[in-house]
């Protein structure tokens, strides 16, 4: 029940951290929008709620980082890619509390965090990947007879 927990956006109940003391807890129980849930927020779901916000601020900070160290490197595409992906899906959560959780936009949001995921495991992946190549000895590799073998002089 953690979704909405925290009901505005990007303030949380007014602050930059809501208070989760008990009678603040109930006041925002008794304000709360979304009167057909029948289940009160408690203290926890408001951490877990700021915690993803919180998460996802260092995900686009990491982001931002990861494009400005690749821009001039094979990772260069990737680190626009992330980026572009990470302000969407930034977009699409704050949409999601500014519409009571409108469900096509809480599935785009899901959908597109799954890409985030996906797409930033394959490039540490392909990055550790490419790494581990560059310290081996690559004209060793090569057959005797290649001409790229005997430009190395290993022929």
């Amino acid at each position: 029940h953690a979704g909405l927990a925290v009901p505005d956006f990007p303030l949380a109940h007014g602050r930059l951290w809501p208070a989760t003391a008990a009678e603040s807890v109930a006041g925002y129980n008794t304000a709360r929008r979304d009167v057909l849930e029948p289940n009160p927020i408690t203290a926890a779901h408001i951490c877990v709620h700021m915690t993803h916000r919180l998460g996802a601020c260092v995900l686009l900070g990491a982001a931002v980082l990861l494009f400005v160290k690749t821009r001039r490197t094979v990772l260069s595409r990737f680190g626009i890619f992330w980026l572009a992906v990470l302000l969407v899906q930034a977009s699409l959560g704050a949409s999601v509390v500014w519409t009571n959780k409108a469900a096509d936009l809480a599935t785009l949001h899901v959908v597109c965090g799954a890409l985030a995921l996906v797409s930033v495991s394959l490039a540490a992946i392909c990055a550790w990947r490419a790494a581990g190549q560059g310290t081996v000895d690559v004209a060793a590799r090569l057959p005797a007879d290649s001409p790229t073998s005997r430009a190395a002089g290993t022929a």
